[in-house]
C-alpha cells in the first residue's frame, strides 16, 4: 500500500455553519479504513514532526484539520472556546468520510493534545482512542495561571507566536500585515526584557497591539468560569460513569504497520488507567 491521495481543504461545516477545512491523505485500496484526526491552530501544513503520508499507507486516512479561525478555516479564533463542539462535530464528519470504517482515532501534542480532551469530553460517538501528549488539564495549573498567579511566560510567548501569521489571515492590506509581523517578531526577540514587564500583566501592550485574542488570560480575568473551555481534570473528575467509560476506550484496535498509537492514561484523572489503540479495521 504505496499511494496516497491527499486532497487540500476539504470542507467540514460545523453546527454553527463555519466551515472548517482540513487536508486528508486517502490510502490506495477500497477500505474500509480507521481515520486518523489531527486538529491544530498551527497551520494543517506546517511540519510538526509527523509523517502523514507514511501513516496512510499503513492503512489510515489522515485528516489534518485548521482549527476555527486558523489559516484556511472560517471564524473567529478564541483559544479553546469551541473545541469541544468543534472536535464533536469534526469527529463525525471525518468517521462519515468516503472508504472510513465510522472509527475515528486523535493524536498530537500540546493545543492539538487538549483537542482531544475536548472532544473526547463532548463525547463524540465516533471517537474511539486518543494520543495526546505534552498537553494541559487545568487552566490553573500551568496554563494560564500557576499557583494564583499568571502564566506570564506561556501566555506571552504562545500568544505572540499565534498571534503572528494569523496578520496575513485577517484580510489586512500587504503593507500592514507585513508592518504587524516585522513588530511582532520584534516583540518575541525582545520578550524577556521588554514584553513579560508589561503592564497590566493580564493584558501586556505587545499582546494588546496585536489586536488578537491571549492564551485565554484576559478572559478568565473577566470571567473565571471561561477557564472551563480548557479543564480536563476537573471536568473528568465529575464526569458520569459513561464518559469515565467512553474515555478509557474500551472499543480499542489491533495495531497495524504504523504501529500503536501513544497509550494514554488517566490515573491523574480518574484514578484508573486506560488506553485505546487504532489499527486494522474491524468491520
Amino acid at each position: 500500500m504505496n499511494k496516497v491521495e491527499i486532497v487540500y481543504d476539504v470542507e467540514a461545516p460545523m453546527r454553527d455553519g463555519t466551515v472548517l477545512r482540513a487536508d486528508t491523505y486517502m490510502p490506495a485500496g477500497e477500505g474500509p479504513f480507521p481515520v486518523i484526526l489531527v486538529r491544530t491552530p498551527y497551520d494543517k501544513r506546517t511540519w510538526l514532526g509527523i509523517d502523514y503520508s507514511a501513516i496512510a499507507r499503513a492503512g489510515y486516512i489522515v485528516v489534518v484539520q485548521d482549527a476555527r479561525g486558523s489559516f484556511a478555516s472560517e471564524g473567529e479564533w478564541l483559544p479553546w472556546r469551541h473545541e469541544r463542539e468543534d472536535g464533536y462535530d469534526s469527529v463525525e464528519w471525518a468517521a462519515a468520510l468516503p472508504k472510513s470504517n465510522g472509527r475515528v482515532g486523535m493524536m498530537g501534542s500540546s493545543y492539538l493534545g487538549s483537542t482531544q480532551w475536548s472532544a473526547a469530553i463532548a463525547q463524540a460517538p465516533h471517537l474511539v482512542a486518543i494520543a495526546p501528549w505534552a498537553t494541559w488539564s487545568d487552566p490553573e495549573d500551568g496554563l494560564m495561571f500557576r499557583g494564583g498567579a499568571i502564566e506570564l511566560g506561556l501566555n506571552g510567548y504562545w500568544s505572540m507566536l499565534t498571534a503572528i501569521p494569523r496578520f496575513f489571515r485577517d484580510g489586512l492590506p500587504p503593507d500592514q500585515a507585513i508592518e504587524k509581523m516585522v513588530e511582532g517578531i520584534e516583540s518575541v526577540d525582545t520578550i524577556a526584557t521588554d514584553g513579560y514587564w508589561g503592564l497590566p500583566s493580564g493584558a501586556p501592550p505587545m499582546l494588546e497591539r496585536t489586536g488578537l485574542p491571549d492564551l485565554g488570560v484576559a478572559r478568565a480575568l473577566k470571567d473565571r468560569a471561561t477557564t472551563d473551555d480548557s479543564r480536563v481534570a476537573t471536568t473528568i473528575r465529575r464526569a458520569d460513569a459513561a464518559l469515565v467509560e467512553h474515555l478509557r476506550l474500551a472499543r480499542h484496535l489491533p495495531p497495524r504497520g504504523a504501529g500503536q498509537l501513544h497509550r494514554h492514561a488517566l490515573t491523574r484523572q480518574t484514578g484508573k488507567a486506560g488506553c485505546g489503540t487504532l489499527g486494522t479495521p474491524v468491520v
